[in-house]
């Protein structure tokens, strides 16, 4: 029988080391999907608190496959530019809503998204309470 490659590396590294690098592959991936999109003018923050790459592509295939007409996001970020940019590029008609409670931020995203011409997207700013 043959030995896959997953089992291959699991039996060298062990499953801890295994499972790192295939989610970093994943990542890699999926960021690679992501380049078409990326921004000309404008780098766009990474923190803890973003969705991961392989995150980002799910929900831009759920929009396209699912033929998806409105969206509303709470929570703005790396997502926020990138259902924006798919939303122009693809030329698609669609409700794209963008919540979030850190005016700073909505300000920062606001002129990220206008810097790339990316006006699809309403940003509205909620306090928590």
């Amino acid at each position: 029988m043959k030995e896959t490659f997953r089992t291959k590396l699991r039996g060298f590294l062990g499953t801890d080391h295994t499972k790192k690098i295939l989610d970093q592959n994943i990542e890699t991936q999926s960021m690679l999907l992501l380049q078409g999109l990326m921004p000309a003018n404008s780098y766009l923050p990474y923190t803890i608190w973003g969705m991961l790459p392989r995150t980002i592509v799910h929900i831009l295939n759920d929009i396209v496959v699912n033929k998806r007409i409105n969206i509303i996001e709470f929570g703005s970020g790396m997502s926020t530019y990138f259902i924006a940019k798919l939303i122009q590029t693809n030329g698609l008609d669609i409700k794209f809503i963008s919540v979030d409670s850190n005016i700073d931020w909505i300000n920062h995203q606001r002129s990220t998204l206008e810097k790339e011409g990316l006006t699809s997207v309403e940003l509205i700013h909620a306090p928590l309470k």
